[in-house]
């Protein structure tokens, strides 16, 4: 969960500094988010080990903070940088304390760790989603999203040259994380994405989400994407003609809510 936002740099630092940022019970480690540098190329997240570490390495941290407040968002590896930035740039700066997802058993490799599913939400919908069972594996399964919320499917690709070659495999039944294909855990990640674009009013946006083995409705957000290049194989094509064909044929309405944060940046795309 969030512990906390801070859009003034100068508060956020003192209340770092103090450990209130933390909140009255802080578990470790805690995590240092900027809100509005969403590339992982931007280095834009810091672990806090814990509350010595804090300031046995304050001077770095502080300095850390002040250089990434004062960045906008470049999207340097993206084939579409000039578009996402014009996205990124009317974001203000802001800052977010995390503190740690809930760690599930992986008895294949006999320690704890974090499952994630990485959601596509295009135009209120949640399409699909990559998941991570596990950092230390080459697998890269894809969920797919069936006729109900508990309805999916997996498709494993061994390595990413079965995922740009598009050789991918039905889910073995025994793999350890069949578990999220149990009713509940699939629900609470489509449901929650949506629930997540919608506040954003985002045509597109990739929600990434920790799910906790033998607590179905406990899934929660870790952080999200304008800007994914995620490769999900053979469906990758098919999302983006999905967010793409509405720009170009406009069959969507902006939001009466919308006001001056409508940003017609995707009007250049859909023209080319």
């Amino acid at each position: 969960p969030v512990v906390g936002f801070w859009y003034d740099q100068e508060e956020f630092l003192a209340q770092l500094q103090s450990g209130a940022a933390f909140g009255t019970t802080p578990k470790w480690p805690m995590f240092v988010k900027f809100c509005h540098l969403t590339q992982g190329s931007m280095l834009s997240t810091r672990r806090i080990k814990s509350e010595a570490h804090l300031h046995e390495n304050w001077d770095e941290i502080a300095t850390w903070v002040r250089t990434k407040w004062g960045l906008h968002a470049d999207d340097i590896t993206r084939p579409w940088r000039e578009y996402s930035n014009a996205l990124t740039d009317v974001v203000p700066p802001g800052v977010l304390v995390q503190q740690p997802a809930n760690l599930t058993w992986n008895p294949q490799r006999g320690k704890w760790g974090v499952v994630e599913v990485k959601v596509e939400v295009v135009w209120g919908r949640a399409y699909l989603g990559a998941l991570l069972p596990d950092d230390d594996s080459s697998e890269f399964p894809v969920v797919m999203r069936g006729a109900t919320d508990d309805d999916a499917d997996i498709e494993v690709f061994d390595s990413y040259l079965s995922v740009i070659t598009h050789r991918g495999m039905p889910l073995p039944p025994d793999a350890w994380y069949a578990w999220v294909l149990e009713p509940g855990y699939m629900s609470c990640v489509w449901h929650l994405a949506e629930r997540m674009a919608a506040i954003m009013r985002a045509d597109q946006v990739r929600v990434d989400i920790f799910l906790t083995h033998n607590q179905s409705a406990n899934c929660a957000i870790n952080e999200d994407s304008l800007s994914s290049g995620q490769n999900y194989g053979p469906y990758t094509s098919f999302l983006t003609r999905t967010w793409l064909e509405p720009w170009a044929n406009r069959w969507f309405q902006t939001s009466p809510h919308a006001g001056h944060n409508y940003t017609a940046v995707y009007d250049e795309i859909a023209r080319r």
